[in-house]
């Protein structure tokens, strides 16, 4: 079976996974969170009680390991199957999509690849999710996308969907 996830699909949810890689990287386990945690610190109260498993607190790492700040990052990092480390966005907050939204997505994510692509036993999903709120979601997706040039390795969705196409 291969070990690489496709530009269309999303992996699953892998329980241990980011608790391995920060292991690995020495990063300490102070920076591993619930997701429901880091989901309610960003503004979800409604969906965040679904989630039962762990990702890796990207902004508590940065904030606290280097001269950067939690701005230069995605929220968090979720550990898949077959450990494939998917980057997370967390935009709950956000009542209209702008410009300067998405060249903080862009940066982020770039940053973010860096900080976390350094070992090859745990590959970073091409893709990165997106979480926006549930108001206006469908015209905010839409926006976003056009500022993001329809590049398909980003995917706004709402906490919900993320719930169900990851973790479920």
């Amino acid at each position: 079976m291969s070990n690489k996830v496709s530009r269309e699909e999303l992996p699953h949810y892998g329980k241990g996974v980011v608790e391995r890689f920060v292991t690995e990287q020495r990063f300490g386990n102070d920076y591993v969170k619930t997701v429901s945690a880091i989901l309610y610190r960003e503004g979800c109260n409604r969906e965040a009680s679904l989630f039962s498993g762990t990702a890796l607190d990207l902004d508590a790492l940065e904030a606290n390991c280097s001269n950067g700040s939690p701005e230069c990052t995605v929220d968090m990092v979720v550990g898949c199957v077959k450990d494939w480390l998917l980057m997370v966005e967390l935009k709950l907050r956000v009542a209209k999509v702008t410009t300067k939204v998405s060249t903080s997505i862009k940066e982020k994510k770039k940053y973010s690849r860096l900080l976390i692509n350094v070992n090859e036993s745990f590959p970073v999903c091409p893709r990165v999710v997106i979480l926006l709120k549930d108001k206006n979601f469908e015209q905010n997706k839409n926006k976003l996308m056009r500022l993001l040039d329809n590049n398909l390795q980003y995917v706004p969705m709402t906490v919900k969907i993320f719930f169900n196409k990851v973790f479920a």
